[in-house]
């Protein structure tokens, strides 16, 4: 990219702008049957960031399953979340911590505070 001259850069950047009157295959855009105009577009760049943050926030407007599984933070695509798309802090054994001498196998200690009842009731 470095060693492209100023025309060059230009005519790569209005190709990718005018892409969708050059391309005859519709699938190929990223934005078929855009819901505001109903035409087939490709976005690049801002506006496809803001295009996508938008219908995001149309989805959570209407209060459809995406929209709430976007707003929840959770998977939209119906992809597992039992085991998988965790967020935040672990959950279950801790690596690294040291065990109590009693659960490792070992006898426990006798403390004098297991004693004292019984010598409360003599």
């Amino acid at each position: 990219m470095g060693s492209l001259s100023e025309a060059d850069l230009n005519r790569i950047d209005e190709y990718t702008k005018n892409l969708q009157s050059k391309l005859d295959l519709a699938y190929l855009l990223n934005r078929r049957k855009d819901p505001s105009s109903g035409s087939n577009i490709h976005l690049i760049g801002s506006d496809l960031d803001f295009i996508i943050k938008d219908d995001i926030r149309r989805e959570r407007d209407t209060m459809s399953w995406k929209g709430i599984r976007h707003s929840l933070g959770l998977k939209v695509r119906g992809q597992r979340t039992r085991t998988t798309g965790r967020k935040g802090l672990t959950v279950g054994v801790r690596k690294g911590v040291a065990r109590p001498a009693a659960v490792a196998g070992q006898a426990a200690p006798a403390s004098s505070a297991t004693h004292a009842p019984e010598e409360a009731k003599k």
